[in-house]
């Protein structure tokens, strides 16, 4: 046996639990494992479950706030203009090692699973995606790592993102990205969905886009984007995230597009750092920038959260890539305050998260894939709680990092 985890504490179980791996696989689940194995981790009767999974970050754009002027009105589109002029200047080493540095920090954090949106556009054209491919082989060993292809400044209004988004799959990217709502006329957005989902089809690729990152209840994409995948038989390869105009609907019509939503079998990512800029433009009361998490679990959509950005020009002060911390922000913000719905937020950064990215085998059970982390926390509610220390984090059967460190990689 390659590795045994001592006395670990699982959730939904009683006692505590040897994990015995081989092959970067479970082999065993046991009160006691008898004999050793070439490396033991001692849990201690501390927390055990399924590596932390990041189904949203922007790696092109971590760690550029010192270069970006200040957004003085906190809107939107004023982040969106001040990130295009810092991505004027991307090298392909300059992104590469700023979204290495992130990966280290998620990997000390207990993430060994991340998609990644890189910007794809007539402004940086493919230098920010070759730039992430490269911090990508450099943690191989660390992290298994997606990268969703995407044209932030719109399709149809950037003339010629159509053919970069086609190289970009054809170069690597894994998952084909969009931002209909960029689009400047309603049927331009129609056709942003559109070509998003025949270029999945292409490649037989998901799609995962951001969808609706707006206060306007004006912002209907979502429900072109669910009819469009049902039409498309796309059901269950689509994700949204964002879907913030969604908070904004009337109920009826937001039960309406929701039933949508899990018909066609769409994932939901919701970012609680845009309560930075939610209702930026209101006055009291405000909307808050987070979409309707209960109401979305409540009708059987699966949804995870994520970080989205860290130190750029959207969020220049904030952002270390824990998902704990994360977490701890989402559950006030979607007032998540019983003992259950603290559960089913741990979920929403393991096992929904990984649904997202179709990783089948990642979890807690003989057969499946050895990524797992020890946490220094009794109960989930705990971990949260105290934002816990990660001791031990294991990616493909080995421990690639001890106390938020990298050791491995």
């Amino acid at each position: 046996m390659d590795l045994i985890i001592r006395d670990a504490r699982l959730r939904h179980r009683d006692g505590v639990t040897d994990i015995g791996i081989a092959g970067g696989r479970i082999e065993v689940l046991a009160p006691r494992i008898a004999g050793h194995a070439a490396e033991e981790v001692d849990a201690a009767g501390q927390l055990t479950t399924p590596a932390f999974v990041e189904p949203h970050i922007h790696l092109d754009k971590v760690l550029t706030a010192e270069r970006a002027r200040e957004n003085q009105t906190n809107v939107f589109e004023e982040a969106v203009a001040i990130m295009r002029e810092v991505k004027r200047a991307y090298t392909v080493e300059d992104v590469a090692d700023r979204a290495t540095r992130v990966i280290h920090w998620m990997v000390g954090h207990g993430v060994t699973q991340v998609r990644s949106y890189v910007d794809v556009d007539t402004v940086v054209g493919l230098t920010a995606l070759e730039g992430v491919l490269a911090a990508r082989e450099r943690c191989r060993r660390l992290a298994h790592v997606e990268l969703i292809a995407f044209p932030q400044e719109g399709i149809w209004c950037d003339p010629g993102a159509d053919e970069l988004m086609r190289q970009a799959m054809e170069r690597g990217a894994d998952v084909v990205g969009g931002m209909p709502f960029a689009e400047m006329i309603a049927a331009d957005s129609e056709r942003h969905i559109e070509f998003a989902l025949a270029l999945a089809r292409r490649f037989d690729r998901d799609v995962q886009m951001h969808v609706d990152e707006s206060d306007d209840p004006g912002a209907r994409t979502l429900h072109a984007y669910a009819v469009a995948a049902i039409k498309a038989g796309w059901q269950g390869r689509v994700t949204a995230d964002h879907v913030t105009a969604l908070a904004a609907y009337d109920d009826n019509y937001a039960a309406q597009v929701i039933g949508l939503v899990a018909r066609a079998r769409m994932n939901v990512v919701t970012l609680p750092t845009k309560l930075m800029r939610g209702g930026v433009r209101d006055k009291e009361p405000r909307r808050r920038g987070i979409t309707r998490v209960k109401e979305l679990l409540a009708a059987g959509v699966n949804v995870a959260y994520g970080q989205d950005v860290v130190q750029d020009g959207f969020l220049p002060f904030f952002g270390t890539g824990d998902p704990l911390q994360v977490g701890f922000l989402l559950a006030f913000a979607a007032q998540l305050s019983s003992r259950a719905s603290i559960e089913t937020l741990y979920d929403m950064a393991t096992v929904n998260g990984a649904r997202i990215m179709g990783r089948a085998d990642h979890g807690i059970e003989v057969g499946r894939r050895a990524d797992l982390i020890v946490v220094a926390a009794p109960s989930v509610q705990e971990a949260y709680r105290t934002q816990a220390a990660r001791l031990a984090v294991v990616h493909d059967g080995r421990v690639v990092a001890r106390n938020g460190r990298v050791v491995d990689g």
